[in-house]
């Protein structure tokens, strides 16, 4: 376990390496590094290892993120014919199938 305390271009960093897990953490001036780092290293001492838990965001669906990509690009980027066809398209042959999976879930084979 090693919580160390480094200037970086003219920041502070609290770097934490703890059982092959490493998390590096930008914080303001020296002194409250050196704070941050002895609270850190209090806290894995106690076993509390929140600190180097990733909170990962959600995938959004693919009709959810169909949705957005037409408002946002096909809307401005083409004529409204082809963002008529990309929607057709998409609500008839893809959403049936696809459409509630997140993007993370979606696999080669389904696509194929």
């Amino acid at each position: 376990m090693a919580v160390k305390v480094k200037q970086h271009k003219g920041k502070w960093w609290v770097f934490i390496d703890h059982k092959g897990k490493r998390k590096a953490k930008c914080v303001g001036s020296k002194q409250a590094a050196e704070t941050a780092a002895k609270k850190i290293e209090a806290k894995l001492t106690l076993g509390d290892f929140s600190l180097l838990e990733e909170n990962k965001p959600q995938s959004p669906t693919l009709s959810a993120y169909a949705t957005q990509w037409v408002r946002t690009y096909a809307a401005v980027h083409c004529k409204p014919a082809t963002v008529f066809n990309y929607e057709r398209d998409y609500r008839l042959h893809v959403a049936p199938v696809l459409g509630e999976k997140t993007l993370t879930e979606i696999s080669r084979q389904d696509v194929k």
